[in-house]
């Protein structure tokens, strides 16, 4: 049977006819004998520093301070329909205020995802330290802003509810 090991661990395994010998986050079959030095059947794969930039170019960028801006921006939106939402607030009107949210929830979490990945790739870097603070606030905040969504729905009659998921299959 397969055994994964650390790469320091060069000890081969018990079973002869399917050693396996790791080297750097690589399995490499057959065992010691294809591991030693010069041997021209083995390769070994350096593993690169992921690039984080098809979600931003940094968090000092252009682009990540317009997404936060456009957070902001959404989030204003979003708190205006506080005073809209009643009993009689119709499933057009319901399923364009989840639409936005939706929109607003993808763009959090690209960006939460895009510090939290910077956080893992330098944990000791004190920007994308305080960067994750400032994201980790800012959604407390949203939740805080956007909570009276929560309870609109909670309070709503069985009935009225029912007939908002009624319409909106695909948020079921």
């Amino acid at each position: 049977s397969s055994e994964s090991r650390r790469a320091s661990d060069f000890r081969r395994q018990d079973d002869r006819e399917n050693r396996v010998f790791p080297v750097r986050n690589a399995i490499i079959p057959g065992g010691y004998e294809r591991f030693k030095k010069g041997s021209k059947t083995m390769s070994v794969y350096e593993t690169g520093k992921w690039g984080l930039g098809d979600l931003f170019s940094g968090i000092e960028a252009d682009d990540f301070k317009n997404a936060l801006k456009e957070v902001d921006d959404r989030v204003k939106e979003i708190e205006g329909w506080r005073g809209r939402l009643d009993d009689s607030t119709t499933n057009a009107a319901f399923r364009e205020l989840l639409g936005k949210i939706e929109a607003m929830e993808t763009l959090v979490m690209r960006i939460y995802s895009f510090v939290n990945l910077m956080f893992t790739a330098d944990s000791q870097d004190q920007k994308i330290i305080a960067m994750v603070g400032r994201i980790d606030a800012l959604l407390a905040e949203i939740q805080n802003k956007t909570v009276f969504m929560s309870l609109w729905w909670k309070n709503l009659p069985g009935g009225v509810a029912a007939d908002h998921l009624a319409a909106l299959p695909e948020y079921r």
